[in-house]
């Protein structure tokens, strides 16, 4: 896309209507979290931090374990 049709689509005269009426879509909170661990991740990589990543992820595994093995326990 190159200026002009930005332009021409920000001229348009529902532009700013259509853009203050925006909503972010709704997101899960299962959704939420794995958005968020994927944004860390994400930069950690970008800075080549390769001991951080997987400290990270042990640490996610361990905290849904832990809520699985409570839910589960809870079931019972």
């Amino acid at each position: 896309m190159n200026i002009s049709e930005v332009r021409s689509l920000v001229d348009r005269p529902d532009f700013i209507e259509t853009a203050m009426n925006w909503q972010p879509p709704v997101l899960t909170a299962w959704q939420q979290i794995c958005a968020e661990r994927t944004a860390r991740l994400h930069n950690l990589l970008l800075e080549r931090d390769w001991q951080m990543c997987q400290q990270l992820i042990d640490e996610w595994i361990a905290e849904d374990t832990d809520q699985l093995v409570k839910a589960n326990g809870a079931e019972t």
